[in-house]
């Protein structure tokens, strides 16, 4: 198989992450997304070792949160060491409601964004050198 965490049972069902995918389209039903944590875990883990090592132990890889936004995927990045790129306002508000808000760099500076993350006094890193129109003036850049 190409991954090792795919495979086939006893009976010949497709397995993921050792889960019997039939068993599993039985139960929560389909189209059904599955994402193998272990797996997931264990390449954040690489990231994060590879930047601490070739770069500066401070340093933290990003998860392009726009390619898989739920709240648990924040929660996982965020015990693994590993911070989230966020751009919109809906992935802003998901990782806040996830309680893991404070790791993560925003590289949006839209005001209704701003609005809301200026308040919760999170951590924020906008990557435009330019002013951006509507907004207030009276926000940190």
């Amino acid at each position: 198989m190409l991954h090792e965490n795919i495979g086939f049972n006893a009976a010949g069902h497709l397995t993921f992450a050792g889960m019997d995918t039939i068993a599993l389209c039985q139960k929560y039903g389909t189209p059904l997304m599955l994402c193998d944590e272990n797996r997931l875990r264990r390449n954040m883990r690489i990231y994060v070792e590879a930047m601490r090592t070739f770069f500066t132990p401070d340093s933290h890889p990003l998860l392009a949160s726009k390619a898989l936004c739920f709240k648990e995927i924040y929660r996982i990045a965020a015990s693994e060491g590993m911070y989230t790129d966020i751009v919109s306002p809906g992935e802003l508000y998901t990782a806040c409601a996830a309680g893991a808000g404070s790791a993560f760099r925003r590289s949006s500076s839209d005001a209704p964004s701003m609005a809301f993350t200026v308040p919760k006094r999170l951590r924020s890193a906008c990557l435009r050198a330019s002013p951006t129109p509507g907004m207030p003036s009276n926000l940190p850049r």
